[in-house]
């Protein structure tokens, strides 16, 4: 990514300009753009994590809920099973008698 900012090790073709630029640059230059972008690439990276997180809660809470609903559903189908097959077997009693 900043492979233009890591002085010398990376071997490209640079204008002489760019090289004479470099040789005036004090030693150490580099070091602290590359030490500075990874202080931000870590912080980016902190962010991201903190908003993955958050997500993730959000996904949990939103997974119980659906859950509670597919119980209650649940339960109400069992119940009005329940209820229908009563009936019925009231119905088959009356018959016989």
């Amino acid at each position: 990514m900043w492979s233009c900012l890591i002085g010398g090790t990376e071997r490209r073709r640079r204008s002489k300009k760019k090289l004479q630029r470099d040789a005036d640059r004090p030693e150490g230059f580099y070091d602290s753009i590359t030490a500075h972008m990874s202080i931000i690439i870590m912080m980016m990276m902190k962010k991201k994590k903190k908003i993955e997180e958050g997500s993730r809660e959000k996904n949990n809470k939103e997974e119980e809920e659906q859950g509670r609903t597919m119980r209650r559903r649940r339960r109400r189908r069992r119940r009005r099973k329940r209820g229908r097959k009563k009936k019925e077997m009231k119905k088959k009693k009356d018959e016989v008698e």
